[in-house]
C-alpha cells in the first residue's frame, strides 16, 4: 500500500491504465486515501469505486463503525463485501455491515476479529442477511459436544448451499481439533473435519477465545 501511495504521488508518471492497475489492487479505505492526492486521481478512485459496488479490506485497522460507513453512506449499492484478516472488527459489526445492504450479494469475512464464525454468529448473520444474499463465505468453529447431533442448527446452517467454507476448526470434547480443506461446502468440510480428527490432530489451547 505504501507503494502505490509513493507511486500514485506523481501524476504524471503513470498512464490511467496502470493507476486503473494499482486501484483495483487497493483495500477500499487505500482507495479513499488515494483520492485525497490530486484531483485526477480522485476521479480515477472514485471511478474504481463506483465500477466495483464492492467494500475490499484486506489486513487493514478498519474498525465496524469505518465498515458501516463505507457500506452504507459512502458507497451506495455495495454488491459485494471482501474482508480478510480484519482483527478490528467484530462478528458483529459484519452482520450489522451485511443487514443495511439490501443488494449485497456475496460477503466474504475470513479471520476477522476473535476466533472464528460460531453458531449464534452464523444464526444472527443469515436471520439480518438481505435476499439477495447468495455466497458467503466463512472460517467455521464446529463443536463437536454442542453442535453435532441429529437436528443441529449448525450444521442446518452449514448445509445452505450459499455458504462456503474456508477453514472449518473442529473442536472435540478434549479441545482437540482439525481443520477442513479450503473451498469445501459447508457439509463437505464437516465430512472431512471428522475424518482428520479420527485420524489424530493436534491439542490447542485457544478454543475458549474461538467460541467467543
Amino acid at each position: 500500500t505504501a507503494a502505490a501511495l509513493y507511486i500514485m504521488s506523481s501524476p504524471a508518471s503513470l498512464d490511467p491504465d496502470t493507476y486503473a492497475t494499482v486501484i483495483s489492487k487497493l483495500s477500499t479505505s487505500d482507495v479513499l486515501a488515494c483520492a485525497q492526492v490530486c484531483t485526477r486521481l480522485r476521479e480515477l478512485c472514485v471511478a474504481s469505486l463506483q465500477s466495483s459496488h464492492a467494500v475490499e479490506e484486506r489486513g487493514t485497522g478498519i474498525t465496524g463503525g469505518a465498515l458501516r460507513w463505507l457500506a452504507l453512506r459512502r458507497l451506495r449499492g455495495v454488491t459485494r463485501i471482501e474482508l480478510v484478516d480484519c482483527g478490528e472488527l467484530t462478528k458483529a459489526s459484519i452482520t450489522s455491515a451485511a443487514a443495511g445492504c439490501d443488494s449485497l450479494a456475496s460477503l466474504s469475512a475470513l479471520r476477522v476479529g476473535p476466533g472464528s464464525w460460531a453458531l449464534g454468529h452464523i444464526e444472527r448473520l443469515l436471520a439480518v442477511a438481505p435476499p439477495s444474499l447468495a455466497s458467503v463465505r466463512l472460517d467455521v468453529l464446529l463443536e463437536m459436544k454442542k453442535d453435532l447431533h441429529e437436528g443441529s442448527h449448525l450444521l442446518a446452517a452449514l448445509a445452505r448451499p450459499s455458504l462456503r467454507v474456508e477453514k472449518l476448526t473442529l473442536v472435540s470434547d478434549n479441545v482437540s481439533r482439525a481443520a477442513a480443506p479450503s473451498d469445501a461446502s459447508g457439509a463437505e468440510a464437516a465430512t472431512a473435519a471428522l475424518a482428520a480428527l479420527d485420524v489424530g490432530s493436534d491439542g490447542d489451547d485457544d478454543a475458549a477465545e474461538e467460541g467467543a
